[in-house]
């Protein structure tokens, strides 16, 4: 009878959050919170134009750098660079930073609550919000069950179900066991003894 360790206990959790399929759809909301946060870099500093001059320019400077002895090259990017962006998004101030490489962009952008992104960042922050609850509510009646018993085999008899979330090393094995005739050996061991004291 296998003792249910701690690691068991969390694994199981883990894996439940995994089957139930929450880890993927927050990689799904981090690629689209990305790519909100690239368009709101690009609109900080005027937009797609701003953006596509700015493109431009910087290839052209890149050119020159590349031209110069090896020496005196260094890296040279014109436009406003900052890692993070501060933004007013319908009175609500934000924490822009989750934008792809290196992107010019500029604090101190204002738009109303009924612009695209200011809407856009809305939405995120509630499915942001609905899937830490989700996975937080799934987590917890995970661990009330594993908490609830001490063995592997009393949570398969309580949720026979989880043998799928157990790790690995942790799954009850299958043992591929020789067939025996056991006629043959007891009668070559002599088994049983009450047998041979009739005969």
């Amino acid at each position: 009878m296998s003792k249910l360790t701690g690691w068991m206990r969390d694994a199981i959790v883990d894996n439940a959050v995994e089957k139930a399929g929450i880890n993927k759809a927050f990689q799904e909301y981090r690629a689209e919170r990305s790519d909100w946060a690239c368009a709101v870099a690009d609109e900080s500093i005027g937009g797609a134009e701003a953006v596509a001059k700015l493109e431009t320019a910087n290839k052209k400077i890149a050119a020159i750098v590349r031209a110069l002895p090896e020496e005196f090259r260094t890296e040279l990017r014109a436009g406003p660079m900052e890692g993070t962006i501060y933004a007013s998004l319908g009175g609500m101030r934000a924490r822009v930073n989750e934008f792809r490489g290196h992107r010019p962009g500029k604090s101190g952008l204002m738009l109303s609550s009924d612009h695209p992104l200011t809407v856009q960042f809305e939405k995120l922050e509630a499915r942001e919000k609905e899937l830490q609850l989700r996975k937080s509510n799934l987590r917890a009646e995970v661990r009330a069950v594993v908490d609830s018993v001490t063995t592997i085999n009393k949570l398969l008899s309580v949720w026979p179900e989880a043998k799928e979330l157990l790790p690995a090393s942790a799954k009850p094995q299958t043992r591929n066991l020789p067939s025996v005739n056991v006629e043959s050996l007891n009668a070559a061991i002599g088994l049983p003894t009450d047998a041979d004291a009739s005969a």
